[in-house]
């Protein structure tokens, strides 16, 4: 895509994201005078990165109607100079279908993906259907999440290993469930799973599997995790980044178990300013603090690599990390069994 083109698009999806939320806001405004049932406007920012476009800077706009919302999202890549954009129509958070070419993919390794999504909240579908939440079943339900995505499309391509981008079809389940255990434990499990077909062979297929339970009490918390995935189409760049902190990015694998526990600490509260509210809401309104936490947390982890030797796919380290939950930022170092240093700064303010 030329790099005018792909200005002309941004300035398209700019301009109609501008236009639905001017309607949205027009349309809540007079909703609201009349009665008539509410429209929900919603603009988010989206800044986010890939290996293919750089960074990528654009938003996302939401416009909802009764029980239906439409997605229009836009951003352009620094680097690439191409623009990236998505459309959806959902309804009631129980079903939605959405087209466009953005950088997320359920796939292993993907950084994007171009082509048609449907989705499903299974849970929600229940409830909408009139199931009965009655006893424990019912417990579970009330505090699981269930959820289900189809996609007809294109990957993104791995430009070291790749020419063409592989067409693919796949359906991908995420389950959650949360119990409350007694002497005030908490027990969390997710579970993953996806299996698809490259479009030019569908007597083949690809699978992924991915588990991770986690106990915890207080500020303690015990984690577990597992892996497997099939590749017999052999897919590249199919592998589970398994996230070691004390290894960096520099472990992958096709199947895998994990274990860590991980102590929290609250190291100290400091007040940065205080919003005056009598100065926007008059007199006696008061003042709002706004405060910037600091957590700190000691953690050991430690797994095998299944498809490797014993001696050669143990892996340990421990570390310790500092959290700004304001920040959404996490500043940890660790240390590997092979007395390997790792630094890592995460973020969810910038990518």
């Amino acid at each position: 895509m030329s790099d005018s083109l792909g200005k002309r698009l941004l300035t398209i999806v700019l301009v109609l994201g501008a236009i639905l939320a001017s309607s949205a806001v027009s349309l809540a405004q007079s909703d609201a005078a009349d009665g008539s049932p509410a429209v929900t406007p919603g603009l988010r920012p989206v800044i986010t990165s890939s290996e293919r476009d750089g960074l990528l800077v654009g938003f996302n706009v939401d416009l909802g109607f009764s029980d239906w919302t439409t997605t229009v999202g836009g951003a352009y890549g620094l680097n690439s100079r191409a623009v990236r954009y998505t459309t959806g129509l959902a309804y009631r958070e129980v079903a939605s279908i959405s087209y466009g070419d953005w950088p997320d993919s359920h796939v292993r390794g993907r950084e994007g993906e171009a082509g048609i999504h449907m989705g499903a909240d299974l849970i929600a579908l229940y409830r909408w259907l009139g199931g009965e939440e009655r006893g424990l079943v019912g417990q579970a339900i009330r505090q699981s999440t269930l959820s289900g995505t189809g996609f007809v499309g294109e990957l993104w391509p791995l430009e070291a290993l790749e020419d063409d981008p592989p067409s693919v079809r796949y359906l991908n389940l995420n389950s959650t469930l949360q119990w409350p255990l007694p002497l005030g434990f908490q027990l969390e499990t997710r579970g993953e799973y996806l299996t698809g077909q490259p479009l030019a062979s569908p007597e083949q297929t690809f699978s992924t599997f991915h588990s991770r339970t986690r106990l915890s009490a207080g500020q303690t918390q015990l984690q577990f995790e597992m892996g497997s995935l099939e590749n017999p189409v052999e897919l590249p760049g199919l592998q589970f980044d398994l996230g070691l902190r004390s290894y960096g990015d520099r472990v992958q694998a096709e199947r895998y178990v994990l274990a860590s526990v991980e102590q929290q600490h609250h190291l100290f509260t400091t007040s940065l300013f205080q919003i005056n509210l009598a100065q926007i809401f008059g007199t006696g309104a008061g003042t709002l603090p706004v405060d910037m936490r600091l957590l700190g947390s000691v953690f050991f982890e430690g797994g095998w690599l299944l498809d490797e030797p014993v001696s050669e796919g143990a892996l340990f380290g421990w570390g310790v990390s500092l959290f700004w939950p304001e920040l959404e930022t996490r500043l940890t170092v660790g240390i590997n069994r092979e007395g390997e240093p790792n630094l890592s700064l995460e973020t969810g303010v910038l990518p």
